[in-house]
């Protein structure tokens, strides 16, 4: 199943299927506007996880999502991920994932799982 990464500013996204991703805090603020989610762990939880625990946990975030048939947003355009980030991370893993980039002439991203 190919998955795509469009641009795209309208909210008439499903928010059960749409989850937002890029960098904080602007993920958070966008999937807030767009009524989405967003992968959010609890700081004291978050303190208490090694790197490896936290990807993993986003890992399964994201597969789930893309089991779904679930759609992603970028908060964060894909050329502005920085290196090492979290961000960055997902990218890599949705693009491994046989995502590909497909503009469209607004300022949001989005993966598509259809």
């Amino acid at each position: 199943m190919k998955k795509d990464i469009s641009h795209d500013s309208a909210h008439g996204y499903r928010t059960d299927l749409t989850t937002v991703i890029g960098h904080f805090p602007y993920y958070q603020m966008v999937a807030e506007e767009l009524g989405a989610q967003c992968f959010c762990i609890a700081p004291s939880e978050l303190l208490a996880l090694t790197s490896e625990e936290l990807w993993r946990r986003n890992r399964a975030f994201l597969e789930d999502n893309i089991e779904a048939g679930g759609q992603f947003v970028l908060a964060t355009e894909p050329e502005a991920a920085k290196p090492g980030s979290w961000f960055e991370k997902e990218l890599a893993f949705l693009i491994g994932q046989g995502a590909k980039l497909v503009p469209m002439p607004a300022p949001q991203l989005c993966v598509s799982t259809n």
